[in-house]
């Protein structure tokens, strides 16, 4: 694109407050990265401080406050672009400084970049407060906000469905959409409000621009617009990107029978997901019981083409456990450190021997100390060896017997919304005599607390993600990932509309789906004084789901509370505490993960109750373990101990 040299104020791109720059500025996310090839540099070291010193003077001829990062040049990176910038760290004020008022700043900055630039290479400029752009994420809604919307989103006003009617097609511009909240905290100013958030299929597509205004004209002004490029399918399998190494144990990991959460793929396969648990169900006539292990089935079937899939014999489809990529790295590790470390102890031995051979020893210290060093390298080969056995054993957990992608009605006969279903169950060969209620979840200290011996006997959905309902709410979940780490949401009100998830023969079917949501809470709190300038991020919050979650299980307890939510379900009397040996605090099954927006945190499962349907479905079967949480209180109420 030819560069020009002048620009004036009404081509400088300023649709969001903290930002002003030209060219057009990217849609979010953006990255600022540096140039480390030298011959990529437009513009000489020698001439860009001179440009250093030109633009300190420009922000204060139109008093823009500039924050701590010095002027740099560097590439600004979206999932579709990466352009080459002069950016100025300013400092967004609402009031007294932001976008409109640093137009006639960007044009001159411009200006004096052209001059400098050595050939035909474009330069632009953006002028944006980093640490307010930077910290901007979507999280939980404030409450207040949330419960109005609600009353105008699918009914009411119903803003949802006047959106949607901007589109000619919703499938070609949006992955999913839904209202969320979002956050940011700059130096002067701190923002936590409620948007409708957009994954766009192509944010940077002008077509956005038209209809953003027609939708700032359907809502409330206090009610925000988040368009976000999406940056990955909408299923968060892990296809071999992310450092799957990193996490619990070998051992852990490589566990038999597999613990819930645990890695899980086809034979052989790099790509993976999670194995979320356990289910039984049992034969109407027979009364037969059979366990199965549940992951989705784009991880079982390794597509996200709509397909049903039925095997009773289990031979086509193996599952392992932990996936290839996990093994193959491990075992490469350890089999470079083993072998030179079994030398050194060998090495060892035999000059002690020799050495106490000797009568009398020569040099009873030097006996002392390689005794001392051959102890040491002993208890070091120890655990290098455990996890080798652990890594060389039979991966093999069992074989797909049931899977389905695809769609499904839920809600009202007369009016019913289109749910995505995306589930298998791995008929297991690797339980060595073990049922589902003797294989626990891994332990964690803190939020969520998972005790010693704890599993999920249990599901429940009555009252999930009802905020408005201060008597009984499930609103505060968590899942256990395969690298063993857990991590806490809060459930949205709202569900999310998804057009860009299923496939069929190829070609994306651009059916309206919708999907339970999980949201992270914010990460930023208000400064707690006036002179407190400084919004310290909440070190605890930690992104809910990561590449390789598809088919963890979503968890919920009694008393678990994040981002001030929590979740109120009823309790066991205390008779039933004391002959029932209830306590009621344990965790309980509310859903099944299948995709996620891992860049923006927002997370999209299955409720158990329709996951439960569509196993019984499948199978011919009814599922029997785990149990409805509210049915086992009432009979345990009624004394059916």
């Amino acid at each position: 694109m030819p560069r020009q040299a002048t620009i004036t104020p009404e081509d400088v791109d300023i649709r969001w407050p903290f930002r002003a720059g030209y060219p057009r500025l990217p849609r979010p996310p953006v990255w600022t990265s540096v140039i480390l090839d030298e011959a990529e540099k437009p513009i000489s070291d020698a001439n860009f401080e001179q440009l250093r010193s030109r633009i300190d003077a420009i922000l204060e001829t139109y008093d823009i406050p500039c924050a701590r990062r010095s002027h740099e040049l560097a590439y600004r990176r979206s999932p579709t672009s990466m352009l080459l910038r002069v950016t100025v760290d300013c400092m967004y004020d609402k009031e007294a400084s932001h976008s409109a008022m640093w137009k006639r700043a960007v044009t001159e900055i411009y200006a004096a970049t052209q001059s400098m630039v050595e050939g035909d290479t474009e330069v632009g400029v953006e002028l944006f407060d980093s640490d307010y752009m930077h910290s901007s994420h979507i999280c939980a809604p404030p409450p207040a906000e949330s419960q109005e919307l609600s009353l105008n989103w699918e009914r009411g006003y119903s803003y949802c469905e006047q959106i949607l009617q901007l589109f000619e097609s919703p499938s070609q511009m949006i992955q999913a959409m839904l209202p969320t909240g979002r956050c940011s905290a700059g130096k002067r100013e701190y923002e936590w409000i409620t948007v409708i958030y957009f994954s766009a299929l192509n944010a940077d597509d002008r077509a956005w621009d038209y209809i953003e205004q027609r939708i700032r004209s359907i809502l409330p002004s206090h009610i925000g617009i988040e368009i976000r490029q999406r940056t990955r399918p909408l299923f968060c399998n892990d296809d071999g990107d992310s450092d799957s190494t990193q996490g619990s144990t070998i051992g852990d990991r490589c566990m038999r029978p597999p613990r819930p959460g645990c890695e899980i793929s086809r034979q052989g396969d790099k790509e993976s997901g999670t194995m979320g648990g356990y289910i039984v169900t049992e034969a109407h006539d027979t009364k037969g019981k059979t366990i199965y292990g549940v992951t989705n089935a784009h991880v079982a079937l390794s597509g996200y083409e709509e397909r049903t899939f039925k095997d009773p014999a289990g031979s086509e489809i193996v599952m392992q456990s932990p996936a290839e990529d996990f093994r193959e790295t491990n075992k490469f590790k350890l089999c470079k450190i083993i072998p030179p470390l079994e030398k050194t102890v060998r090495e060892h031995k035999v000059m002690i021997e020799a050495l106490k051979a000797e009568h009398p020893i020569k040099d009873p210290t030097l006996v002392e100390r390689l005794e001392r060093n051959l102890r040491k390298n002993e208890k070091d080969l120890a655990p290098l060896k455990s996890d080798l056995h652990f890594i060389e054993q039979d991966p093999r957990i069992g074989s797909v017997h049931h899977a389905r992608l695809g769609a499904r009605n839920v809600g009202s006969t007369t009016s019913p919304n289109r749910a995505i279903v995306d589930i298998a169950l791995v008929k297991m060969s690797c339980l060595a005599g073990k049922s589902p209620e003797e294989i626990f979840l891994k332990t964690n200290s803190v939020d969520p607390w998972i005790g010693r011996r704890k599993t999920c006997n249990f599901w429940e959905v009555d009252s999930l993600g009802e905020h408005n309902n201060p008597e009984k709410h499930i609103n505060v979940v968590a899942k256990v990932s395969k690298s063993g780490t857990y991590s806490t949401g809060i459930v949205s009100a709202f569900k999310a509309h998804i057009f860009d998830g299923l496939r069929k023969n190829g070609v994306k079917t651009g059916e309206k789906l919708y999907a339970w949501t999980i949201l992270s809470r914010r990460g930023y709190t208000k400064p707690r004084g006036p002179l407190d300038m400084l919004y310290n991020p909440d070190e605890s919050v930690n992104t809910f789901t990561s590449l390789g979650d598809s088919g963890s299980y979503i968890m919920a307890a009694a008393d678990w509370e994040c981002g001030g939510h929590d979740n109120r379900v009823a309790m066991p009397s205390e008779k039933v505490k004391l002959l029932g040996g209830v306590d009621g605090r344990e965790p309980f099954v509310v859903g099944l993960l299948f995709g996620a927006h891992t860049t923006d945190d927002v997370t999209y499962f299955m409720s158990m109750d329709m996951v439960k349907s569509e196993i019984e479905s499948m199978t011919g079967e009814k599922m029997v373990w785990p149990q409805n949480r509210t049915e086992y209180l009432e009979k345990l109420e009624q004394g059916h101990f």
